[in-house]
């Protein structure tokens, strides 16, 4: 058997982390003796929602357990970890056993033919309702040991079990701080982070901005991580340790198995009259029109054969923004990104967008005066026809015109990128692989926690 344990809402403002709650339960289960059947899972969460948690996320833990009444037990422990930890009213823990389950493979088979991965689908990309997630626990009411907590941390909290990995993930090396140094500013070596991202790239991803000169690993506030790092592969993910020099020890580390650099939230594509405040989604249409606005900002309306919409290109995306201006009415594009609602009208914030672009093109082309087919060289000022079998000297050429069609991802500055958006270079790397049991260790200690 196998019982997930799933966490959501214990981020608060004074440095609170479901992360490292979900670090201090592993680490406990680790040391009574019990086996996770996987890494961690860090699920990220529709990003547009507005009343969502600091980092969006929930945490799911699968542990091998022998009975139901082991599971009770371990549950128990869990659930006063969390009731010490919180300090925010959306937290919530759940807690489900699969008692047809044996290994991963058969865990992630089982969760895919449940409503829970229906709901993360719609958890990570529109708005899901309280009312929805009940619905879905109540189907799972005898599978389910506990339900404690918030209405509003239950929707990620069975999302995060429900989470679709099969396909595509990516992974996560978090280290954290001691608590006296969470109100503490971090000291991070940042030329050691450009030296890890020299040596691991392309197999891990948005470790430092190149353009702004900044070190994207840590986060910033009141918060119990020291820096985290993202990639393909967790064995990748360790040489950080041995790299990037800090300031003060971590008290440990944990992996983690995520969503994250995906682009889960966008894999719909959806006709514009379909949009609804908060979908995260993909739109394809034919520019309008395109405005500067005071910022400066971008505001491009786009429209398919059902309407129109204007999608928002803000300063902060840095490069997209730049690239952005190269377009032209009348483009087809694809635009990535989420729907907000601003001044009682629906806008798009664009994340990312796939272009082709139409340009005119300007050459010189010699034809015959005869048949009017091109011309060959054939030494200097003399030129060939194939079709007549004539040469001819000194032909006066004619300027001729033609379109191309290029087309492009344009994409923001790494600085702009939030946990859901995949970066260009995972494009050429990434590959379906299944999904398979932990092949590093999950969490290590190195000082007192």
């Amino acid at each position: 058997m196998i019982l997930s344990l799933a966490l959501d809402g214990f981020d608060n403002p004074f440095g609170g982390c479901t992360t490292h709650l979900a670090s201090l339960i592993v680490a406990k289960f680790i040391r009574e003796g019990y086996h996770l059947v996987d890494y961690p899972w860090l699920i990220r969460l529709n990003p547009a929602i507005p009343w969502k948690t600091r980092g969006n996320g929930a945490i799911a833990i699968h542990l091998y357990v022998d009975t139901t009444g082991e599971a009770s037990k371990i549950v128990q422990m869990a659930l006063k970890l969390a009731r010490e930890y919180t300090g925010s009213k959306k937290a919530c823990l759940v807690a489900i056993i699969w008692q047809d389950s044996s290994n991963l493979k058969d865990l992630v088979d089982q969760i895919a033919k449940t409503p829970l991965h229906m709901l993360y689908t719609k958890a990570v990309s529109v708005q899901v309702s309280t009312v929805e997630a009940q619905s879905i626990l109540e189907e799972f009411k005898q599978y389910t040991i506990i339900v404690w907590g918030s209405e509003r941390g239950l929707i990620g909290a069975l999302a995060s079990i429900g989470a679709d990995l099969e396909y595509d993930y990516t992974f996560e090396l978090l280290t954290y701080r001691h608590p006296k140094l969470w109100d503490k500013p971090r000291n991070i070596d940042t030329n050691t982070v450009i030296e890890f991202d020299l040596r691991t790239s392309p197999y891990t991803f948005l470790n430092y901005d190149y353009e702004s000169r900044k070190q994207l690993i840590t986060p910033h506030g009141l918060d119990p991580v020291l820096y985290g790092v993202r990639g393909e592969y967790p064995e990748i993910l360790l040489k950080a340790l041995d790299v990037i020099r800090v300031g003060e020890p971590p008290t440990h580390f944990t992996i983690f198995r995520t969503n994250q650099a995906t682009d889960a939230h966008v894999r719909t594509l959806k006709p514009i009259s379909m949009l609804r405040v908060y979908d995260c989604t993909e739109v394809c249409g034919t520019i309008r029109q395109l405005k500067t606005l005071p910022g400066p900002h971008v505001a491009i309306s786009i429209c398919d054969n059902t309407d129109c919409i204007t999608a928002m290109v803000y300063r902060e995306t840095g490069r997209l923004l730049r690239e952005v201006q190269y377009l032209k009415e009348g483009d087809t594009i694809c635009i990535r990104g989420c729907v907000k609602q601003h001044k009682g009208f629906l806008s798009f914030n664009v994340e990312k967008i796939y272009a082709c672009i139409r340009e005119e093109i300007h050459t010189i082309k010699p034809r015959c005066p005869i048949c009017g087919s091109t011309l060959k060289s054939k030494g200097r000022n003399t030129l060939y026809c194939h079709n007549c079998n004539r040469k001819f000297n000194d032909l006066l050429f004619r300027l001729e015109q033609y379109p191309r069609l290029e087309c492009k991802v344009l994409e923001p500055s790494p600085a702009a990128f939030h946990h859901l958006m995949m970066p260009l270079q995972r494009l050429f790397i990434r590959k379906p692989r299944g999904i398979s049991p932990p092949s590093t260790p999950i969490f290590e200690e190195f000082t007192n926690m």
